[in-house]
Order: structure tokens, then sequence, then C-alpha cells
């Protein structure tokens, strides 16, 4: 389950913003997950809850949220949306295609709580 690695790849990007912010407590972990990302929503979250304990995260909540697959074909340029298991171009039902998203694992926002309850927070970074 290679989601716990990811778990804790994320604290420490998590921890290194943390120490930026004057060692705010971190209320919030926001993650963007593609479905051709490998990694399983469902896993992430309960290896987060495992791996948070004893961290700078210990009391951060994880949201994810899951993107579609876009593609664009190579063939007659139209951008489509498609499933996991059928990449084909919407339009003509070529195979030759671009995946254009779908497979990100994005930390999307951190936020943290200040000292007068004041919730802040840190925009969109990539980890992987």
């Amino acid at each position: 389950m290679h989601e716990i690695s990811l778990c804790y790849s994320l604290l420490d990007t998590v921890a290194v913003h943390q120490r930026a912010n004057m060692d705010k407590s971190v209320s919030l972990v926001h993650v963007k997950v593609g479905p051709l990302s490998g990694v399983e929503p469902d896993l992430l979250h309960h290896a987060f809850l495992a791996c948070r304990t004893h961290t700078i995260g210990d009391q951060a909540t994880l949201r994810i949220d899951t993107s579609a697959i876009k593609i664009r074909c190579k063939l007659c340029g139209e951008f489509s949306r498609v499933s996991v298991n059928h990449i084909l171009c919407a339009s003509c039902g070529a195979w030759q295609t671009d995946l254009i998203e779908g497979d990100e694992f994005i930390l999307q926002r951190i936020e943290f709580i200040a000292p007068d309850n004041v919730t802040e927070s840190k925009e969109r970074k990539h980890v992987r």
C-alpha cells in the first residue's frame, strides 16, 4: 500500500510549510487525486489517519477531491472526458490521444489555525 509512503511525504511537505508559518496548527490538508494516479482515495484517507499520529498534522483533516480523465485527440484535436477503461476520443473514436488530466496527485491547500483562531491557507503544491 504505497498510500502510506505518499502520506508521509505529504506530511513532510506540510511540516515545511508549517515551520514557514510560525508553527501554527494544521487544520486541513486538501489534495486532488486523478483516477489514473495509482492512488486509491479511500486507502489514502485511512493511511493519512494512521500516519498523522504524533506528527504536526495529528489534528488535521484530509480532504480529497477527485478529477476526471481528460484527453485530447491527436487525429481530430477534440478534447474529451473519458472513463478509466475507455480512453478513446468521444468525437471520432480514435485511440491516439494525449492525456491532459487524470493522473495527478496534487497538494491543493494547507490550512493553518492561527493563535487567534483565524484560518489561513497555502495554495496548490505538487507532491510526488
